[in-house]
């Protein structure tokens, strides 16, 4: 993810389609970026926006998992599938584009418009500035940015299982046509270190994450086997070019 810059081709362009008006015009014209959690996909209503596996890498291979008893070595085969699951998801914080104008994705998400980002090295280098700014009290120092990888859960996943920030970046191949580039951050330091992950077998839907609380600033919400929404994240970027954020070089699509 860190070396994306020096593979692509040059005039590389971002479209970030908006559901709502607002978060558009103040994108647009206050340079305010809006992060969701990655527990807020898990849970949206908006069936056009919502993953149940957002937070999941799930490997089910076509012939069962192959297991062995490491004690006996007694070996077997497991017909459920293997989830691993990264940890407190609604700390996780993404920014969510694509890679192409669509009329498809446009009517898909039901936007209320499309913005390009024709300078997205740019963007992120000003949003590593804000991130990384001590008055957000962000433990994480690692910004993930780059192409969302897909795959077949049928396919063997290497290392992915083990890796939260490979699992954030990584979608079944069923959303593929979105061709999706995403902008990840976490709350906590250790949020993705190798096998900071829990695993499950199962042989229908995802498992739910632990439950957590919400945020004092929200009511209560009812029992759910699934993640918590948490907080989304809002900052506001100055527009001139001396400022400490986006210089506002925006064109909308």
């Amino acid at each position: 993810m860190a070396n994306f810059w020096d593979k692509v081709e040059v005039g590389i362009a971002l479209y970030k389609y908006f559901k709502s008006e607002g978060h558009m015009n103040n994108f647009l014209n206050k340079g305010e970026v809006y992060f969701n959690t990655l527990s807020h996909f898990v849970n949206s209503k908006d069936d056009s926006r919502r993953d149940s596996a957002e937070h999941l890498n799930i490997y089910s291979p076509a012939d069962g998992l192959h297991l062995t008893n490491i004690k006996t070595g007694r070996k077997y085969s497991d017909d459920r599938m293997l989830f691993s699951q990264v940890k407190a998801p609604h700390r996780i914080f993404v920014f969510c584009t694509s890679l192409i104008y669509s009329e498809d994705l446009l009517n898909k998400f039901e936007s209320a418009g499309c913005i390009e980002i024709f300078d997205p090295k740019q963007f992120v280098e000003r949003l590593k500035i804000k991130i990384r700014s001590p008055a957000h009290n962000i433990k994480c120092r690692k910004l993930l940015c780059g192409k969302v990888e897909y795959y077949e859960p049928a396919s063997l996943p290497g290392v992915r299982h083990a890796c939260p920030d490979d699992i954030i970046m990584s979608k079944r191949s069923s959303f593929s046509h979105e061709k999706e580039f995403r902008i990840a951050f976490a709350k906590d330091k250790d949020a993705f270190y190798v096998n900071k992950v829990d695993y499950f077998l199962s042989s229908s839907q995802p498992p739910a994450p632990p439950t957590q609380a919400q945020p004092t600033t929200t009511p209560p919400a009812p029992q759910s086997p699934q993640p918590p929404r948490g907080r989304s994240w809002v900052w506001r970027a100055g527009r001139g070019r001396g400022s400490r954020g986006w210089s506002g070089s925006w064109r909308q699509g």
